[in-house]
């Protein structure tokens, strides 16, 4: 053989990392709805697996899920096409390759459905092959998902917690809307298991608080609790209490945040909204006045999707009047997508990161390297149809991204991304 000692040992260890088996299961989310599991085998014997998870709400610029709702979208969805997509058309494409990085695997997957928003393969089915190859590479070089990426030591991320949610209750005008607790980097930095007592505490207060003015107290999907209560300023006002019951001042330790997703409630002919929460407030300059109250009042620093994606007239009044004072998150505004990214980055100050929406690892990162080289500051965040799966949790620390969005504390798949960070700093100070 005219090849080098090497150069055969490389390619054995080559035929043994290509993938032997692709298959598809229909497995459960976190709202007991039916989402498909990629599991994929390589010829070594190694496997990996991963599901994908679902938002409640989708925006208009999302990848398309494939799937369909024979019983109302309130139900859980048949996903027979997408599993026959993954055993059909994803498997014979992957069987027998080798890959060595994220992105030569993704570029299969994308090449596979060259339609706008992956609507015949379906984001659903790549963003769960994706997740399981990602899981692989992991296992191939023997490293954590977030050293594959950067050998990063002192990622910034914290954690931000959804505190009140008024997804429990469909009756409520609050449905939709998440209350925030956002804790002061300069505070908690390096105090990760200290926040987290710190928020348990407060989350304890709330909730006694809350069953002593009488409310029926829920846990939400996400993890929060949820009242059947209309009024915003009356839910920042208990959590404030909340807070300070646990000696901390509202400004100096903790800050809130408001995540509106308003998108649902805007009309595209008229430019009006009627927003259940805030009936009276038809035009974005009357939301704009209401959210400068709050701002105010509230030390609220960050809102997300406080206008409709498509009301750009919105967006960009409410940057050029706050935009050194509040963190201004697009969610249904980017969509995780690199070309809106492009288009609207400078009617946002902060992104969020959902890889779901856009389908793939590597088209997340694309998008993330994006915004850091545009100065945008990001979160990435779970969806509320939510998986076991950490990756946002690596992906979050890989890239020093501003906040982990993960939900509530007291549901086990969100707490499970919650944990993985205080894993991944305990490793990192422990290597140094």
């Amino acid at each position: 053989d005219y090849r080098t000692k090497k150069e055969r040992e490389k390619n054995m260890l080559s035929d043994k990392n290509k993938i032997k088996e692709v298959i598809c299961r229909k497995v459960y989310n976190s709202q007991g709805f039916a989402t498909i599991e990629v599991e994929i085998t390589l010829e070594n014997g190694l496997k990996a697996w991963a599901s994908a998870p679902r938002g409640s709400t989708k925006g208009n610029f999302e990848t398309t899920y494939v799937e369909s709702y024979i019983n109302g979208i309130e139900r859980t969805p048949n996903i027979d096409t997408a599993i026959a997509n993954i055993n059909n058309i994803v498997a014979p494409a992957l069987k027998g390759k080798c890959f060595k990085s994220i992105e030569e695997f993704d570029k299969v997957l994308v090449s596979l459905d060259k339609t706008d928003r992956k609507k015949i393969i379906g984001g659903n089915c790549t963003l769960a092959a994706s997740y399981a190859m990602l899981k692989l590479l992991s296992l191939i070089e023997k490293k954590p998902i977030y050293k594959l990426f950067n050998n990063i030591s002192d990622s910034e991320v914290l954690p931000i917690f959804n505190m009140i949610d008024g997804s429990k209750h469909p009756k409520s005008c609050l449905n939709g809307v998440e209350i925030l607790l956002i804790p002061k980097k300069d505070k908690w930095h390096n105090n990760i298991t200290k926040l987290f007592d710190a928020v348990s505490l407060i989350n304890s207060t709330l909730k006694e608080l809350l069953i002593e003015e009488n409310y029926i107290v829920e846990v939400s999907n996400q993890g929060a609790l949820s009242i059947l209560e209309d009024n915003m300023e009356k839910c920042l006002e208990y959590l404030k209490l909340a807070l300070e019951k646990e000696g901390y001042s509202l400004g100096l330790e903790f800050s809130f945040g408001l995540d509106l997703a308003v998108s649902d409630y805007f009309d595209e002919q008229s430019k009006i909204y009627n927003i259940p929460w805030a009936p009276k407030f038809k035009h974005s300059t009357d939301l704009i006045r209401l959210y400068k109250s709050w701002i105010n009042k509230y030390h609220i620093d960050y809102i997300e999707d406080a206008f409709a994606d498509t009301d750009y007239e919105g967006w960009e009044s409410f940057v050029n009047i706050f935009n050194n004072m509040v963190m201004i998150s697009g969610d249904d505004l980017f969509a995780t997508n690199i070309n809106r990214l492009n288009s609207f980055y400078k009617i946002a100050n902060m992104a969020v990161v959902k890889p779901n929406q856009i389908g793939t690892i590597s088209e997340t990162i694309d998008f993330i390297r994006k915004a850091k080289d545009l100065g945008i500051k990001m979160l990435i965040s779970q969806r509320t149809g939510e998986t076991d799966d950490v990756i946002i949790t690596h992906l979050a620390y890989a890239f020093d991204l501003m906040y982990l969005k993960a939900g509530g504390i007291q549901r086990m798949e969100r707490v499970a991304k919650f944990n993985e960070l205080i894993r991944i700093k305990e490793w990192e100070n422990n290597n140094e």
